[in-house]
């Protein structure tokens, strides 16, 4: 099996994440959109984090791309790629001829709504205006410029990523104990065979592309 990593582009650098700047880059980066007729779409581009769609400048103008339109996308000099999975735009970190490993990448949102009151308790006005800013700050029809300027102004908050696997038309969340409760109880004991043959490692895109194999036709 060929298979192909993909490094994380030297465009997404460290940097906070905000609740007025909820994107995966510092900014909007060059970018290609592949679209399902084969055409090509040159934008400048960038993730949400919180909606987890495509957004692109247009005249300055924040906007978002049909996600039933995308084939791919690509973002930055050394481009990150991009499928539509679940309905998500997910960065692929690991793919092959009959699959992919796909990054799920979102904000640690509901952490923003624990706040440091008396006794470790909620703080409601706090969490509030967190809900606030980043239902103001969702970026559609938004100008562009006016977002940078406040992109510092709201509460840092921290990434979480989730792996998962695409293959056979099927998306399998790259747990252990999920995709071996989803196959069929036949398949188990050669599952669990496939993974101690292959030292599968569930933190590892390039370890996690060799289940592709085991997956693709299930």
């Amino acid at each position: 099996m060929t298979l192909t990593l993909l490094l994380l582009s030297a465009s997404l650098m460290a940097q906070p994440y905000t609740t007025t700047w909820p994107y995966l880059y510092s900014d909007f980066e060059d970018g290609v959109i592949y679209m399902q007729g084969g055409q090509k779409v040159y934008h400048k581009l960038n993730v949400h984090l919180l909606k987890g769609r495509l957004h692109y400048i247009d005249d300055g103008v924040v906007k978002e791309a049909r996600a039933g339109d995308i084939f791919y996308v690509e973002i930055g000099p050394r481009p990150d790629k991009f499928m539509v999975v679940n309905g998500d735009m997910m960065r692929v970190e690991a793919e092959s001829p009959d699959g992919f490993v796909a990054d799920h990448i979102t904000g640690d949102f509901e952490a923003l709504m624990v706040g440091t009151g008396a006794y470790g308790m909620q703080a409601n006005t706090e969490a509030v205006q967190s809900y606030s800013s980043l239902n103001l700050q969702q970026g559609v029809n938004t100008n562009h410029m006016l977002l940078l300027q406040e992109k510092s102004g709201g509460r840092e908050f921290d990434l979480l990523e989730e792996y998962y696997i695409v293959t056979g038309g099927k998306v399998w969340r790259a747990v252990r104990s999920d995709i071996e409760k989803s196959l069929p109880k036949d398949d188990r004991a050669a599952f669990r065979s496939y993974l101690k043959q292959n030292r599968i490692k569930w933190k590892d895109p390039g370890s996690l592309i060799l289940l592709v194999d085991f997956l693709k036709d299930k």
